[in-house]
């Protein structure tokens, strides 16, 4: 592994690790296997704490194309969570997404009232 910086590729596949733990989430808790509250518990936040500390880490040890390689996949996903909510919620209330996705249900609900 000549020419490869060691500490830089075990902080990046930490990091790397650590951030596709959160796009899985979903597909966990809806396959049952547990609540997604419980998920981001368990699973979300220690994710982000690794994150922070790895980019935390790689700042201290002068390692800023990993940091800028962290920072920049934080705006990226900020962004194009922002744009998935736009779409969801455009499409959510123009009838594009079926069922209730957006809405608490309960006994005061429309869907429930006669």
């Amino acid at each position: 592994m000549s020419g490869i910086d060691r500490e830089e590729l075990a902080y990046s596949l930490l990091a790397l690790g650590a951030a596709g733990a959160s796009p899985n989430l979903f597909w966990i808790a809806q396959a049952g296997y547990a609540p997604l509250s419980t998920l981001g518990i368990r699973v979300l936040i220690p994710s982000i704490v690794v994150l922070v500390a790895v980019a935390a880490l790689a700042y201290v040890r002068h390692r800023r194309r990993l940091v800028n390689r962290v920072l920049a996949g934080a705006a990226a996903g900020f962004i194009a969570t922002i744009g998935l909510e736009i779409v969801r919620f455009t499409s959510f209330h123009l009838g594009g997404m079926p069922g209730s996705i957006s809405r608490k249900e309960g006994p005061t609900s429309a869907v429930h009232q006669v």
